[in-house]
């Protein structure tokens, strides 16, 4: 018997491979610390392994607006999102 290539068996195949992945995280980083902070000796929090950025995209509708300006956007990232890396777009 040959096994023909169909959508039906592709979905199915596709399926078993999306079910088998999403079990996997949960196994694959059991015991894992889930905090993305980094920790000294004592156990104390210094500061996150990785620190967010805000693209400047992020607010495009008030730069087009002219709610705010480009010159506004590094204020605007620290002062009402606590941001304080931030991407320009050109």
């Amino acid at each position: 018997m040959t096994s023909k290539s169909t959508r039906r068996n592709f979905l199915a195949a596709t399926g078993a491979v999306a079910a088998g992945a999403l079990t996997l995280p949960g196994h694959a980083f059991a015991g894992q610390p889930r905090v993305s902070t980094v920790q000294d000796e004592a156990g104390a929090a210094e500061e996150p392994l990785f620190k967010l950025s805000l693209a400047e995209w992020s607010l495009h509708r008030a730069l087009w607006d002219n709610e705010i300006t480009n010159m506004d956007f590094p204020r605007v990232a620290k002062e009402e999102f606590g941001i304080e890396a931030f991407e320009y777009v050109f």
